[in-house]
């Protein structure tokens, strides 16, 4: 299955994403706005991924040509931690790599750009068909120390560059954290078009939320997300707070369906019954509506979080933000554009969502100093122009 044409038809030179799912999260909303807004008469995108799904959909939507592709790609994390799922990936790599880099060689791609750590295929491939390659790294790598070193060996080794969306990321090569391929190119937000399309009253009035204090989380539902921690967190304030209500934003895949059973049992129990709203998944546009009622927003990711795209986006709508140490350290600067904790500490979590809500001219301090940071240090503009200035250096190079 494939979708060519609308930005394909330009002038520049084919650069060919690599794109480990046909889902929808933080990565794939990264590489929509990248590949939409690269200069048309230098690069053209195509964007190859292992199965059509939102991702596809969204893609289409925007003009961006797309290709299925039968990459060995897992489809969920868990498929890490089984053997036989490893052990197809493996019998699947080999033909994947040899057909992908004999495309690569038809296609004249000048290009090869791989969105995630999940997928070997792009660079195996760029590596066969003698075309620079890129690895672009937005997450805590899904691998114990002893095997994340190995992986990011293997990342310098097969790429021309290596980019990564913060200093978190970045410090998983350790030493080689030096290494003149690695490049940090933070993530971007296009203001202008992450705006609510409708008022806030109106939102709060489909929710059933009155004029009540909201506490909101944004994210696919899963263990690393950390909404089991924000449900902890949402019961220690209820005494305190017995009036504010927690809405929580995001969808689940299948694989985490018992997971999502499990959450909304949390939430219909003890103090938070009858306070909690899920909305499941929301399209990308109604998220900066929903997110607009929010007096505080929590991102309690449980690991590391590798940067935090929806931090930047609570930011940009100049809300207070507490998010976990990691990426999102870039982002805020403790106590003036937000607070930070550490991963999975519900008490920690509850204490700074209090401080927030007890004091309604910090939070609004707070969220108009991080609504400023991020219209000055990271829009969509200055993150494509990073991408383009590494592209332009390893195409000349290779030219």
């Amino acid at each position: 299955m494939s979708v060519e044409g609308g930005l394909a038809a330009g002038a520049g030179r084919r650069v060919v994403f690599i794109n480990a799912t046909g889902y929808w999260a933080g990565a794939e909303a990264m590489l929509l706005d990248l590949a939409t807004h690269l200069d048309p008469a230098a690069w053209r995108p195509l964007v190859l991924l292992p199965f059509a799904g939102p991702f596809s959909q969204a893609l289409t939507q925007a003009g961006v040509p797309w290709r299925v592709w039968p990459l060995a790609a897992p489809r969920t994390r868990q498929d890490l931690r089984s053997p036989r799922a490893l052990a197809g990936l493996g019998l699947r790599l080999p033909p994947s790599v040899m057909r992908l880099a004999a495309w690569l060689r038809k296609e004249r791609a000048a290009l090869v750009h791989t969105n995630s750590s999940a997928a070997l295929d792009g660079a195996l491939a760029a590596r066969l068909a003698g075309v620079p390659h890129v690895w672009h790294v937005r997450e805590r790598l899904p691998v114990g120390n002893p095997l994340r070193s190995l992986l990011c060996r293997v990342m310098l080794s097969l790429s021309s560059a290596v980019i990564v969306n913060s200093q978190a990321v970045r410090g998983q090569w350790g030493r080689r954290g030096a290494d003149p391929r690695l490049h940090v190119a933070a993530d971007g937000l296009d203001l202008a078009a992450f705006t609510p399309r409708r008022p806030a009253a109106a939102v709060r009035a489909e929710l059933g939320l009155g004029a009540a204090p909201v506490v909101g989380m944004v994210g696919r539902i899963a263990p690393i997300k950390g909404q089991a921690v924000f449900l902890d967190a949402a019961a220690r304030l209820s005494s305190q707070w017995p009036t504010a209500r927690f809405v929580l934003v995001g969808g689940a895949l299948p694989a985490y369906e018992p997971l999502r059973q499990a959450l909304l049992a949390q939430a219909n129990s003890g103090p938070l019954a009858g306070r909690v709203i899920f909305t499941g998944e929301a399209p990308r546009a109604q998220v900066p509506e929903i997110m607009q009622v929010f007096d505080v927003l929590a991102v309690p990711t449980t690991t590391m979080e590798g940067f935090g795209l929806v931090v930047m986006e609570g930011m940009a709508l100049g809300l207070p933000v507490v998010a976990t140490r990691g990426g999102p350290e870039d982002l805020i600067m403790e106590d003036e554009t937000g607070y930070l904790v550490a991963p999975g500490d519900a008490a920690m979590l509850a204490a700074a969502l209090a401080r927030l809500l007890g004091d309604p001219a910090q939070a609004r301090r707070l969220g108009a100093a991080g609504r400023t940071r991020v219209a000055s240090q990271f829009t969509l503009a200055q993150h494509v122009q990073r991408i383009e200035a590494v592209y332009a250096a390893l195409t000349e190079l290779n030219s």
